[in-house]
């Protein structure tokens, strides 16, 4: 008994070591990088130029930036006051190079500087906008979005249809489970589904989406 015991243990430990990797190999926020993604030409900046510390900001945000570190970021970017520090990421069109100073006179460029120190460069390039992207060979386009920016109806929509029970099982909504499996007797055949919305993701990342 002891001994099937411990065997039931090391394998039961092996396979969970063996997927746990897997699983985390795969969730590793790089789901999406085989997208293919068109960008615009890269953006000129230069002195004198019509643009205030705002519409910086919002370009760099709307170009992948962010306020901090972000290993998934296309870069950073800091303000202090009228300076506004542009810091790309190895991920960004210029490789981790560009780094940019750029102060404001009010609502014009007023200098554009190595952030590493030196003469006022009089205008340079910053990240290309991401006008598209494209998924696989059939050519779907995908954004990621945080769950705070779903409107509140989308989700409850989504949940009404394909999980009622999301916030309260976890992951294995047992009591759908039993539903289905007895509409299934009763009827003499498969008439209804009971997985999760999480059991539908693992099934569409690590299998296939074949109704089995």
């Amino acid at each position: 008994m002891a001994l099937c015991v411990l065997v039931s243990a090391g394998v039961f430990t092996f396979f969970y070591i063996k997927y746990s990797r897997m699983i985390d190999l795969r969730l590793s926020g790089h789901i999406l990088q085989n997208t293919t993604q068109i960008f615009s030409a890269p953006a000129q900046i230069s002195d004198g130029q019509a643009w205030g510390v705002e519409d910086l900001v919002t370009y760099l945000q709307r170009s992948g930036y962010r306020p901090e570190a972000d290993d998934n970021a296309l870069g950073e970017y800091t303000v202090e006051g009228s300076v506004v520090d542009i810091k790309p990421s190895k991920l960004s069109y210029f490789g981790g190079s560009n780094n940019l100073a750029v102060q404001f006179n009010g609502r014009t460029i007023r200098s554009i500087r190595p952030l590493s120190g030196g003469p006022d460069m009089g205008a340079a390039e910053i990240e290309p906008e991401l006008i598209t992207n494209l998924f696989d060979s059939s050519r779907e386009k995908r954004r990621a979005v945080r769950y705070e920016d779903l409107p509140p109806v989308l989700v409850q929509a989504i949940l009404s249809a394909e999980d009622k029970r999301f916030f309260e099982h976890p992951g294995f909504d047992f009591i759908r489970i039993f539903g289905a499996a007895w509409a299934d007797i009763r009827h003499g055949q498969h008439v209804q589904g009971a997985s999760t919305i999480t059991m539908q993701v693992a099934r569409t990342y690590f299998l296939s989406t074949d109704r089995t």
